[in-house]
């Protein structure tokens, strides 16, 4: 990595310690300016990334531009276009570590993995969310097995980072559904920020590792 990497991902990892700072006290201009800082500086981090093959640098890029704008949405209240953003970043996660994945043990264990969290956590999730709405029930679904591809994807690589920053966005994510349709739970809040944050900034730290491992 070169020192203006380290730089931004330390600037991200400044940004999110704030960002838990702000969600504890409830504070939600602070919020609204360093929980988009994050990804802001971990954009401009894979962008100067060495070495990194030019199609995994744009899907990344990609997928890391849509987790943007679903921070955005989500921060409205808007939770439908949110959750669409993130499903199109799980998208491109997938296609960008595709080429990367082999099969074995990695892909055998984030696929028991996800079936086991989907058949539990998911489903009271899923089940939950339909009792608000049909639309959002089958919104919450679609996005649970895009979710879980991602992770499977990342599993699938043999990239311990990879797949353990992809294991934290699915318990961010499990955690957040949990809170939001099933039981309210506002102080597991900060939980979510910081699990979320920390995977982003390890799928960032990852891809030098993704690519010298292929």
């Amino acid at each position: 990595m070169t020192t203006t990497t380290i730089a931004l991902l330390i600037a991200a990892g400044v940004a999110a310690i704030i960002d838990w700072i702000a969600v504890a006290g409830q504070r939600e201009r602070l919020i609204y300016i360093f929980k988009p800082a994050v990804m802001v500086a971990l954009i401009l981090a894979t962008i100067t990334l060495p070495d990194i093959p030019t199609t995994l640098r744009l899907f990344v890029i990609g997928a890391q531009l849509a987790g943007l704008t679903g921070d955005v949405a989500l921060m409205l209240g808007k939770f439908i276009p949110g959750a669409a953003a993130f499903a199109v970043g799980h998208v491109l996660y997938i296609i960008g570590w595709l080429p990367y994945a082999v099969p074995g043990i990695g892909a055998a264990v984030g696929i028991v993995l996800a079936l086991v969290l989907m058949f539990t956590f998911g489903r009271r999730i899923t089940v939950a969310a339909a009792h608000r709405s049909i639309a959002m029930g089958q919104v919450v679904s679609i996005y649970q097995v895009l979710l879980s591809l991602m992770a499977v994807a990342a599993f699938a690589t043999d990239t311990w980072l990879l797949a353990a920053a992809a294991a934290l966005f699915v318990v961010s994510d499990t955690i957040l559904g949990w809170t939001r349709f099933v039981h309210e739970r506002p102080q597991l809040r900060v939980v979510v920020h910081m699990t979320y944050h920390i995977a982003q900034i390890g799928i960032v730290a990852a891809l030098p590792l993704l690519v010298s491992a292929s």
